[in-house]
């Protein structure tokens, strides 16, 4: 069951209105449908059902929940859960990552699709769902991801090696100190001497980003 407190503005705790709530409480959906994986963006939120199905609902100014908005609607959005459309409804999905005005979903076959606003995050490689669901770039098609995560304008992916991938708007910046925009995946293999070790899990924020790592010649 999922349970949500807080600012309400723009529907985005999930109860069918924009009202604001001090103390967790549970998303009348929720008597509906059971969840396995929750995830909060900056003013929408998603949810894998336990059949692996992404739903959202929040503020959809840039179809960051993945669902076609009127192009005359002043507020977009959607106060309560709601399927996400524009992803292929035969994959099963065991993540999201939710960044500023963009959403990400894992598959179990380690795939990712991508949605939301495009002009300030990641790539488009190819679209074959409307309004930009695209597949990751195809440096990343000889790892299995197995993590994702999102920051605020930018993405980050995890391999099964323990191998890191970072795009979209400032990602470079967590790199070489420089603001820029970085279309396709990085991969972080060595800077400056250091060798990264294997990554085991990752965390965006609005310009930085952590990682957990693990240190194999560690005896622990």
């Amino acid at each position: 069951q999922i349970y949500s407190w807080g600012n309400g503005k723009y529907g985005r705790l999930g109860h069918g209105n924009i009202t604001s709530l001090q103390f967790p409480t549970l998303v009348p959906r929720s008597q509906m449908t059971d969840y396995r994986y929750v995830q909060a963006g900056e003013a929408f939120s998603t949810a894998i059902t336990v059949k692996g199905h992404i739903e959202a609902w929040g503020l959809n100014d840039y179809m960051q929940l993945g669902i076609p908005s009127a192009a005359l609607d002043i507020k977009p959005m959607e106060t309560s859960p709601a399927g996400v459309q524009q992803i292929p409804m035969e994959e099963e999905f065991v993540k999201t990552a939710c960044g500023e005005r963009f959403a990400m979903g894992l598959t179990e076959k380690g795939t990712i699709y991508e949605w939301g606003r495009q002009t300030i995050t990641r790539l488009v490689i190819q679209t074959e769902y409307q309004s930009g669901v695209a597949f990751v770039d195809e440096k990343m098609t000889d790892y299995n991801i197995t993590n994702i995560a999102a920051g605020k304008t930018f993405a980050a992916a995890i391999a099964e090696g323990g191998e890191l991938f970072l795009w979209g708007g400032y990602s470079q910046a967590l790199i070489t100190g420089e603001k820029s925009f970085y279309r396709s995946p990085l991969l972080f293999a060595e800077k400056d001497d250091f060798v990264f070790p294997k990554v085991v899990d990752i965390a965006g924020g609005t310009d930085h980003a952590v990682a957990l790592f693990i240190d194999e010649d560690l005896d622990l």
